[in-house]
């Protein structure tokens, strides 16, 4: 028996929640399913309508992802919940509190990117008595019900004398007499909240004066809500219940941050708030006072250096909100002259992540961090009024800690705030000077400024934004940078003549359609089809144009090395292509037990996955830089015109990024066709030109080509480049068609394609890896030699 989508939902909403104790928290990442029984807050699932019970946390079911139904299992034998999914019948149900969302969106990786919202509230003109604790007077569960709407969850409150703070499944919520910040990441609905928040404002007479909506650009925008999978969206909502302007700083096809800031008071001072009987006068008159400061600084930071991120994964022996060492280090630097006692509340998800919210007097500080290698995500945030020496510091020290390989700054305050001495936190170098806040700041030395813009919204906001990259990143972007979308789009190459190609095609196919139709009549002709290949075999003779097919000649791998010494080669930059046709669904009949050749399953590779890998161990030693281009082709988005890259604006670093962007994106892909080779390889061209360099393109396919004319003119044009083109055929083939490109094609400068069929060379491999390198550099070292004879380096 099994759980249809309905009855899993109905279930859902059926069942009554007992409050969460804190320690019970659903986590971001890993989210118990606890208490479906009433009362049980243990984490288990009591059996209902056949499902056993369960114990424990659900792998996969993330904030924004979750793998249902179960299958029934034997009772009262307890099952991993591994063993209960049925991946076939899988939905997605998005994490909503005490109830379910299904959403068959396909989950990349985790958005760390946060929306940030921030009202600011002022006691309205008719208003006859507004209490000094404001907001602060609405209850937990009342904040809770906020969140919900918004798709997250309080884990833990904490206090002082200005402000509550509140650690959420997904980031943060601060909440003072007269203003309210909440910071989302995932796929949360944060602008859902408004109108409960606009709700609590009204209950206590108070009215808006400010609004401030704010978001970097999102990793995976198409699995955001509606709502905030575009900006325009967002923009429109806002619009229903403020009258803002819209702002778009940076590029945006590059790290951009967008803002709506709306603002009421044209610059009037706010009603005092009345003194609450029930507090002491002395706290009343503070929190009266004491309204949040007028001024912010966030630092968002992407691609975390692998040890960094290695920290932020939970240990065994580490508790839920065991303090993480070096966080306060980023808001204890001027202990000397603040008075105010620091309070910090911790949170590590289970397995990865982390969340702190700090107090410090009227400045709330807030870190949070997504550290998987593929999303990795970190932000740092505080209202805290620095100088611009001690922004400096505080940048340096956040860089520092996390070594990102980019980072967003913002910082937005009121006009009476120095523009000058705020400007000076972010310059690249100042005049000489004798002023310590004049010197250049100590994180210039790592990194480097890409974009810088200083200006005023609504003439009474300052906004700084800059998007910083380390050296070390911006080298090697610079080295090997993807091709844009434009550049793939790039009219086609000069014409080149492939008559005798065309021709040798042409007999080949009209070869195979005659055996194809002997054998509907029920002739037995497969020999004579297997004759007609061996026809193209290395045997073949050498055309006059004075084109000479390069042999397989090496049995080892040393041998293979020694040739590759003895070419010179030393360095080279390997480019991966993946094929995303249709034909995958049926090619694994054989070889992958009629399984789609793309099926991402748990504990194994899939015959992609295993290729990458071995092309990573056999070619990554040759890539000094490790920055691979990835690159898809054959779905239904580019068929067979154009490819996408992996990552929209950079390459993976190192094979097995490409490995993990390969799983998180295949899931969401639909596959489609026809198969043509030429876009990958005229990506790869324009790569070669920006960067120059001996190339290695490896193009992972599983069977014929459709459009082939294009792609042997590609083929023929890359031979003027210092490429070398690999194609490791996974599947059941057929393959005739690739061994015409290995072998043929004498318009080609010299022999720039090599075929390696992967199940084939592997069915009796004692060592794969081994095995598979001999066959994949087999024609490397005589390429390379082809390359330098013809001057093309």
């Amino acid at each position: 028996m099994s759980v249809t989508a309905s009855d899993a939902l109905n279930f859902i909403e059926e069942i009554s929640p007992a409050p969460f104790k804190e320690s019970q928290m659903f986590h971001r990442r890993w989210i118990s399913l606890r208490p479906f029984v009433a009362g049980n807050t243990t984490g288990t699932v009591e059996k209902w309508k056949g499902i056993p019970k369960v114990e424990g946390k659900a792998r996969g079911l993330k904030a924004d992802f979750s793998i249902l139904p179960f299958r029934e299992a034997p009772a009262p034998r307890q099952e991993k919940v591994d063993d209960l999914l049925i991946p076939s019948e899988s939905i997605a149900v998005n994490f909503l509190f005490g109830s379910g969302y299904f959403d068959d969106s396909p989950c990349t990786g985790f958005e760390g990117p946060e929306k940030r919202l921030e009202i600011v509230f002022r006691p309205k003109n008719n208003a006859s008595a507004v209490p000094s604790r404001g907001l602060r007077l609405i209850t937990k569960s009342d904040w809770q019900a906020m969140c919900t709407v918004a798709r997250c969850n309080i884990i833990s409150q904490t206090s002082n004398q200005f402000f509550d703070s509140f650690v959420l499944s997904e980031s943060s919520l601060f909440v003072y007499p007269n203003m309210v910040m909440i910071k989302t990441c995932g796929t949360t609905a944060l602008l859902q909240a408004i109108a409960k928040i606009l709700e609590y404002g009204e209950r206590y007479n108070l009215e808006v004066a400010q609004v401030l909506y704010s978001r970097k650009n999102f990793l995976y925008p198409t699995v955001q809500p509606e709502v905030h999978r575009d900006w325009s969206n967002e923009v429109s909502l806002l619009d229903t219940h403020f009258d803002g302007q819209s702002y778009v700083f940076g590029s945006t096809n590059q790290d951009h941050w967008n803002l709506y800031y709306c603002d009421y008071t044209d610059g009037e001072p706010s009603l005092p708030f009345t003194p609450d009987q029930s507090v002491p006068p002395s706290l009343a008159r503070r929190n009266a006072a004491e309204c949040p400061l007028e001024s912010n600084f966030c630092i968002m930071m992407q691609g975390m250096a692998p040890e960094v991120c290695a920290q932020f994964y939970r240990k065994e022996e580490q508790g839920d909100q065991d303090k993480f060492p070096g966080m306060e280090s980023l808001i204890d630097f001027d202990e000397e002259n603040d008075p105010f006692e620091t309070l910090t509340d911790e949170f590590n998800f289970t397995p990865c992540g982390y969340s702190m919210n700090g107090l410090k007097g009227k400045s709330f500080y807030t870190i949070h961090v997504t550290p998987e290698a593929h999303c990795s995500y970190a932000s740092f945030e505080t209202n805290a009024s620095l100088s611009p020496k001690q922004h400096q510091e505080l940048i340096s020290r956040v860089l520092a800690v996390f070594k990102p390989n980019k980072a967003t700054l913002t910082i937005t305050s009121n006009p009476e705030g120095n523009k000058r001495k705020e400007t000076a936190v972010l310059e690249e170098r100042t005049n000489s000077s004798d002023s310590e806040d004049e010197s250049e700041p100590e994180y210039m030395t790592e990194y480097l400024i890409k974009y810088k813009t200083m200006t005023s919204v609504e003439s009474d906001r300052n906004v700084i934004m800059v998007n910083l990259e380390s050296h070390q990143y911006a080298a090697a972007q610079k080295k090997k940078r993807a091709p844009s979308a434009s550049t793939r789009r790039l009219k086609k190459a000069v014409a080149v003549n492939i008559s005798i190609c065309q021709e040798r095609i042409a007999s080949h196919t009209q070869q195979a359609s005659t055996t194809d139709k002997r054998a509907q009549m029920g002739g037995n002709h497969s020999k004579s089809h297997s004759h007609s290949t061996t026809s193209y075999s290395h045997s073949h003779a050498a055309p006059k144009s004075g084109f000479v097919a390069i042999p397989d000649r090496y049995q080892t791998l040393s041998e293979v090395q020694d040739a590759l010494r003895a070419a010179g080669l030393e360095s080279s930059n390997l480019v991966v292509a993946v094929d995303y046709t249709k034909s995958n669904e049926w090619t694994g009949k054989s070889s992958f037990g009629g399984k789609c050749l793309h099926t991402i399953q748990s504990g194994a590779f899939n015959p992609y996955q295993e290729v990458i890998d071995l092309v990573g161990r056999t070619l990554e030693p040759f890539d000094d830089d490790k920055l691979i281009p990835a690159f898809g082709f054959g779905d239904v988005a580019t068929t067979d015109k154009t490819c996408f890259p992996f990552w929209p604006d950079r390459a993976s670093v190192g094979v097995r990024e490409v490995i993990d962007r390969y799983s998180e994106i295949t899931p969401g892909i639909v596959l489609s066709g026809p198969t043509n080779f030429a876009p990958v390889i005229k990506a790869t061209i324009e790569i070669v030109r920006q960067t120059k360099g001996y190339h290695i393109l490896v193009i992972i396919a599983d069977g014929q080509v459709s459009n082939v004319k294009e792609t042997a003119s590609a083929i023929v044009e890359a031979a003027n480049y210092p490429i070398s083109i690999i194609m490791i055929g996974v599947g059941d083939g057929p393959w005739e068609l690739m061994e015409v490109f290995d072998d043929q094609l004498p318009q080609r400068k010299f022999d720039n394609f090599q075929f390696v069929p992967f199940n084939k060379v592997m069915q009796r491999a004692e060592n794969r890896e081994v095995t598979f390198a001999v066959n994949a550099l087999q024609e490397v070292p005589d390429q390379y030699k082809a390359i330098q004879r013809l001057g093309l380096l």
